[in-house]
């Protein structure tokens, strides 16, 4: 009789798995702060010791008090839960974030670093500095310019994806748009004595719509990473083609073959193909977001020392030509 009344008197809650209203769970701080507010912890502390006191003394403990309490309890851990829970993706992406930000402005201010050594080895006995350094001086300029565009279009297109990185698309020329990105890397060839060998195919004066920053960085990328593991005096291939409304990107360097287990993880973050050449892993990384992200798709193949990165996007054209169709 007496475990019928106290069913009786239990809450409509007790045998639901889950307390919170759809209201509480669209805003869980809101039951926190009531807890917070209605409970104490002094007061916690003191009744849990008189119910532990009762208990021990008079062996009759307090229920329908232990189950109301115990409500609001789990109510408010309940709420805890949801509230990381929300937590957890933010926070994930915003690492994710910092790191592919970290990893692009890296790349710009190792160009720079390379660029103002390089000027170093120019100077004369009498302290002047001999004309090449013209040539590096509007490298630098280039370079410090990409790498406030990628700085920008990373927050804004972050901003516009509450937390996640969105396209932002723009009009340009195709082709001198091609040949600025190559351009930037005539110091590192110089440098490094591995010639670039163009080939890029288009029809004349085409223009595309597409996030050219995010393309920018896609084809950067593997030029990065070709001159990284690319032989001494030797060469690297340079391609974007545009059929139709399609754009092939393709670089193929020579160097050492990429092994078939590496090749499967080679576009997951913080992959590295050797401890000599490594930077963070995450420039491949980029390229695979960036390329998804633009509707493309991206592979790799490796045989007999050339290594070859195939990157093709659905292009947007604008006054395309019978040659492009």
């Amino acid at each position: 009789m007496h475990t019928q009344n106290l069913a009786k008197a239990l809450p409509d809650w007790h045998s639901k798995p889950f307390r919170l209203t759809k209201s509480e769970i669209a805003n869980p701080l809101t039951v926190v702060k009531t807890f917070m507010a209605d409970f104490p912890l002094p007061e916690i502390r003191k009744t849990l010791n008189d119910w532990l006191s009762r208990v021990l003394i008079s062996n009759t403990p307090d229920p329908l008090n232990y189950i109301w309490f115990r409500e609001e309890l789990e109510r408010f851990m309940e709420a805890c839960y949801t509230s990381q829970e929300r937590m957890v993706e933010p926070l994930s992406q915003s690492s994710d974030f910092l790191a592919l930000l970290g990893h692009e402005l890296q790349g710009q201010l190792a160009g720079i670093i390379q660029a103002l050594n390089s000027i170093g080895t120019h100077k004369q006995s009498d302290g002047a500095f001999s004309e090449e350094v013209n040539v590096y001086i509007d490298y630098i300029k280039m370079i410090t310019l990409n790498a406030k565009i990628v700085y920008e279009n990373m927050i804004a297109s972050s901003v516009a994806g509450n937390g996640k990185l969105k396209i932002l698309e723009e009009e340009m020329l195709v082709e001198p748009f091609i040949q600025s990105c190559i351009d930037s890397f005539s110091i590192l060839s110089s440098l490094q004595n591995i010639r670039i060998n163009r080939d890029v195919f288009m029809p004349p004066g085409i223009k595309g719509v597409t996030d050219f920053v995010k393309l920018r960085q896609i084809f950067s990328n593997l030029l990065l990473n070709a001159f990284k593991y690319a032989q001494p005096e030797s060469y690297i291939i340079a391609r974007a083609h545009v059929y139709g409304e399609k754009m092939i990107l393709k670089v193929i360097s020579r160097g050492k073959t990429i092994p078939t287990e590496k090749l499967k993880l080679i576009f997951e973050p913080y992959q590295t193909l050797d401890q000599v050449n490594a930077g963070a892993g995450l420039g491949l990384y980029i390229c695979k977001q960036y390329t998804d992200l633009l509707g493309g798709n991206i592979e790799v193949r490796s045989k007999k020392g050339l290594t070859a990165f195939s990157v093709i996007l659905s292009f947007s054209s604008v006054n395309l030509d019978k040659y492009g169709k």
